[in-house]
C-alpha cells in the first residue's frame, strides 16, 4: 500500500511541474509587458548673453541704454530668466530685455537661467558705458594754434572776439579782446615762470562727476598776484576778504551734456559746482568774483581721443569775448 501511495505522489509532482511549465510557457507566448526606458537626464542650462550699446544721440554723451540678448544653450524645455543689471535696481525676468542706466560707468551684469527641473546656471559679464570726454585732462602748452594767422604759435588757451567751430576749424579773432598771438604766447607753457596752471588736472567721470586737482603752489591772479598753496586760506585781499577757496581742488562738482543746435558735431557741456566754482577758465583768474558761477557752459569737441577742445564765453572781458581751451589727456587709455 505504501508503495502505491509513493508512486501516486511522484506522479502528482510530475503533473504539477508540467502544468507549471506549461503555464509559464503560455505567458511567454502572449503579449510581453514592456520594460520602461530610463528617463533621459535633462542637462543643466549653460547661461550666456550678448549686449549691444545703443549710441547716444548727443555727441560725446554717455550711452546708457543697452539691448541684452539671451544666447544660452542646453535648453530642451521651457526656462525662466533672471537678470541683474549691476546697479542695485529691480531685476528683470524677460528673455531679451532692454535696460537704461541712470548714469555711465562699469556694471557687472548677470543672467541666471533655470529649467523645469530647477537646474540653474549663471553667466556674468561687465558692461562699460563711457564717452571720449571721460578721463583726466590738463591744458596742453604744445597744442597747435587754431588760426592760420599765427600757425607757428602754440598754446593751451586763446582769447578773441569770436571763438568756436566754423565747420572746418576752431577759430579765434583777436578783435575787441586779447589777441590770438598774445594769448598763445602767454599760455604756451610759461607765464612769466608761472607754470602751475598747466598742472591743474580736470577729471570727467562716467558717473557724472567732475573733479579739479591742483598740484603744487598756485599763482592766484586778481588777488594781489599771490603764489599760494592749498594749505592756506585763499582770499582776494579785500575788506572784508572774499574767500577764493572754491578755486582749489574740488571733487564735489558734476557735469551734464546737451545738444549744440549750432553744430551737430559738437555738444554743450555744463559743469556744476557751488557758488565759488569756475571749473575751467576761472581757475586762472581766481579772485575775480565777476566770473564766479554755480554753472559754467562750454562748447566741447574732441579732436581725437587724446585732445579735448573747449570753447566758452568769458565775462571777464567785453561782451561777446570768447576763449578756446585746448587740453591733452594725461590718464592711461
Amino acid at each position: 500500500m505504501k508503495e502505491i501511495i509513493k508512486k501516486f505522489s511522484i506522479h502528482a509532482i510530475y503533473l504539477f511541474t508540467a502544468a507549471l511549465v506549461f503555464s509559464c510557457s503560455s505567458d511567454d507566448d502572449g503579449d510581453d509587458i514592456p520594460t520602461p526606458e530610463p528617463k533621459p537626464e535633462i542637462a543643466t542650462p549653460a547661461a550666456n548673453f550678448s549686449s549691444e550699446i545703443i549710441s547716444a544721440t548727443i555727441p560725446f554723451d554717455i550711452p546708457k541704454t543697452i539691448e541684452f540678448t539671451d544666447t544660452s544653450t542646453n535648453l530642451v524645455q521651457e526656462a525662466t530668466y533672471t537678470w541683474d543689471f549691476g546697479d542695485s535696481s529691480e531685476t528683470s525676468t524677460e528673455k531679451n530685455p532692454t535696460y537704461t542706466y541712470e548714469k555711465g560707468g562699469t556694471y557687472t551684469v548677470s543672467l541666471t537661467v533655470t529649467n523645469a527641473e530647477n537646474k540653474t546656471n549663471t553667466f556674468t559679464a561687465e558692461v562699460e558705458l563711457s564717452s571720449p570726454l571721460v578721463g583726466t585732462w590738463k591744458l596742453n602748452p604744445d597744442a597747435a594754434n587754431t588760426t592760420q594767422e599765427h600757425a607757428d604759435v602754440k598754446g593751451g588757451m586763446e582769447f578773441g572776439e569770436i571763438a568756436g567751430w566754423d565747420d572746418t576749424q576752431w577759430t579765434v579773432i583777436g578783435e575787441g579782446g586779447y589777441s590770438t598771438f598774445w594769448s598763445n604766447a602767454i599760455f604756451s607753457g610759461n607765464y612769466f615762470e608761472r607754470t602751475s596752471i598747466f598742472d591743474v588736472a580736470y577729471t570727467i567721470g562716467a558717473d557724472g562727476s567732475f573733479e579739479r586737482q591742483i598740484n603744487g603752489d598756485y599763482y592766484v591772479h586778481y588777488a594781489g598776484e599771490q603764489t599760494l598753496s592749498e594749505d592756506v586760506d585763499w582770499n582776494d585781499g579785500g575788506d572784508p576778504p572774499v574767500s577764493l577757496n572754491g578755486y582749489k581742488s574740488s571733487s564735489d562738482m558734476s557735469w551734464t551734456i546737451a545738444e549744440n543746435p549750432g553744430n551737430a558735431e559738437t555738444a554743450v557741456i555744463t559743469t556744476i559746482g557751488d557758488e565759488s566754482t569756475v571749473p575751467f577758465l576761472g581757475i586762472y583768474f581766481a579772485g575775480n568774483t565777476e566770473i564766479v558761477s554755480e554753472t559754467c557752459t562750454y562748447v566741447v569737441s574732441v579732436a581725437d581721443e587724446n585732445q579735448l577742445i573747449v570753447s566758452g564765453i568769458s565775462n571777464l572781458f567785453p561782451d561777446k569775448n570768447l576763449f578756446v581751451l585746448k587740453f591733452k589727456r594725461v590718464d592711461e587709455q
